[in-house]
């Protein structure tokens, strides 16, 4: 069963169409907020693709670490 946060996030961030890849990966929260670019060069060939998802990763670890 897919981590709906996963799910939603993709969905909010634009990258819906990486749904199925993510659930095939078994990538939940905890491995979502320690993913390397490098790891995310299988999932996200495109760099340009690439970058917008790290900068919303990025993002998302800095809302995840507020008090």
């Amino acid at each position: 069963n897919m981590d709906e946060f996963i799910k939603n996030w993709l969905n909010y961030i634009g990258f819906q169409h990486l749904v199925n890849k993510f659930e095939e990966g078994e990538i939940n929260k905890t491995v979502l907020m320690i993913l390397t670019e490098l790891m995310l060069k299988d999932l996200i060939p495109k760099i340009v693709q690439r970058a917008k998802f790290i900068n919303e990763l990025e993002k998302l670890k800095i809302l995840s670490s507020a008090p």
